[in-house]
C-alpha cells in the first residue's frame, strides 16, 4: 500500500510541469538580422512545438515560410532589409492556423540555407562575387600539356608551412527592427490628364448639340492620413456647336466644370478601385450667331456627382484611369429650368509621387 501510494505522489509530481508546459501558450517572439562580410543571417526566435515549412514562389521572386500551432505573434508586420539581394521581410496571416514570413528578393536569386538552431531558425543568404567566379572558373579549366626536356631531378628543399592566423569575421553592427512603412511604397499624391464623353439628360441640349460631347481636362489628388480615404480635384472642359431648333442658326456651347471630391480606395496589388461624392462648380456659355437677338448666355452654378473606377498601375510612377461620373446639375436659363447634369465616361494618364 505504502509502494502504491509513493507512485501516485511521484507520477502527480512528475506531471506536473508537463501540464504546466502543455498550458503554456506557444510563442512566435522575435525577428532579428545581422549583416557579415560574407552573409546575411536572419534568427526568427519561436518557442518550441511550433512547426515549420518552406518553399519558393517566382514572379516576383520570393521565399516563403509558414509556421503552424503558434499561439500568439509578436513581430512587426514588416522591415526593409535591402542587402545581398534581399529587398524586404513582410509578415502576414494567410490562414487562422498559419504564421507566414515572406522574403521579398531581386531578380538575380540569393544563395540561401535554413538551418535550425536553439532559438529557432536562422536563415543565411550569401551571393557569389564576380571575382570568386572567375576564379572557380580557371580552377575548372583543364591543364595544357606542354612537352619539356628531360632534366636531372633536381634536390628541393623542405616545404616550409607557414601558418596563417585565421580571418576573422567581425559582425556588422546588428540591423534594428523598424516597421515597414506601407506609404514609403503606397504615392500621397498624383497628377494626370483625362480624356472621354459627357452624355447630357436634358432633351432640349441633346436636339441641338447630340447625345454625347467630347471632354478634357485634369486631376490632382492627395492620400489623407487614413490610408483609404484620398482628396480629389478635377478641371474639364466641353465645347460643342450646333443650330438652334426653329432658326437654323448656329449657336456653340463652352461648360466648364471644377470638382472635388471625397474617395474611398482600395489598394491591391496592380491596381485601386476608388469610389466617392463630390460637389461641382459649372460655368456655362451658350454663344449664338449674329443674326440672333442675343450674343450669348452664361451663367455658374452647383451640383453633385458620384464618381467611381480603377487606377492600374503601369509602373511604380505610372497609372491609367478608367472612371465614371454621374453629374446631378439643375439650372435656370432665362427663366427656364435646365438639366446640365449627365453620365461622364472616360480614361486618363496618371503620374504618382
Amino acid at each position: 500500500m505504502k509502494r502504491i501510494t509513493l507512485l501516485l505522489v511521484l507520477t502527480i509530481f512528475m506531471s506536473t510541469p508537463l501540464l504546466a508546459q502543455a498550458g503554456k501558450p506557444k510563442v512566435i517572439k522575435n525577428i532579428s538580422i545581422q549583416k557579415l562580410e560574407s552573409r546575411l543571417s536572419v534568427f526568427i526566435e519561436f518557442d518550441k512545438g511550433i512547426s515549420y515549412g518552406s518553399f519558393t514562389l517566382i514572379g516576383p521572386n520570393r521565399l516563403v515560410i509558414d509556421f503552424m500551432n503558434a499561439d500568439e505573434f509578436l513581430p512587426k508586420p514588416s522591415m526593409d532589409v535591402n542587402s545581398f539581394r534581399v529587398i524586404r521581410i513582410r509578415t502576414g496571416k494567410p490562414q487562422p492556423d498559419i504564421n507566414r514570413f515572406v522574403f521579398d528578393l531581386e531578380e538575380e536569386l540569393p544563395r540561401y540555407e535554413i538551418n535550425e538552431v536553439e532559438t529557432g531558425l536562422e536563415i543565411s543568404f550569401w551571393v557569389i562575387k564576380a571575382e570568386e567566379l572567375e576564379e572557380l572558373k580557371e580552377k575548372i579549366k583543364p591543364p595544357v600539356k606542354v612537352k619539356k626536356e628531360a632534366k636531372p631531378p633536381e634536390k628541393k628543399p623542405p616545404k616550409v608551412e607557414e601558418k596563417i592566423p585565421p580571418v576573422k569575421e567581425e559582425p556588422v553592427e546588428e540591423v534594428t527592427e523598424e516597421p515597414w512603412e506601407e506609404m514609403k511604397k503606397e504615392k500621397k499624391f498624383s497628377i494626370g490628364v483625362v480624356t472621354g464623353f459627357y452624355f447630357m439628360q436634358d432633351e432640349a441640349f441633346q436636339e441641338i448639340y447630340g447625345k454625347s460631347t467630347f471632354v478634357f481636362g485634369g486631376e490632382s489628388s492627395i492620400k489623407l492620413p487614413l490610408k483609404f480615404l484620398d482628396v480629389w480635384i478635377g478641371f474639364k472642359q466641353m465645347q460643342d456647336s450646333g443650330k438652334t431648333t426653329f432658326m437654323e442658326e448656329d449657336i456653340s456651347l463652352r461648360m466648364t466644370d471644377i470638382s472635388f471630391s471625397l474617395r474611398c480606395l482600395i489598394n491591391l496589388e496592380n491596381f485601386t478601385p476608388f469610389l466617392g461624392p463630390g460637389v461641382d462648380y459649372v460655368y456655362y456659355k451658350e454663344s449664338y450667331s449674329g443674326d440672333f437677338p442675343l450674343a450669348s448666355i452664361s451663367d455658374s452654378d452647383f451640383g453633385f456627382h458620384i464618381q467611381g473606377g480603377s487606377y492600374f498601375h503601369l509602373s511604380n510612377f505610372l497609372s491609367t484611369k478608367l472612371y465614371f461620373k454621374y453629374n446631378m446639375i439643375n439650372t435656370t436659363i432665362e427663366d427656364l429650368k435646365v438639366n446640365l447634369g449627365g453620365t461622364e465616361w472616360g480614361l486618363g494618364l496618371v503620374f504618382r509621387f
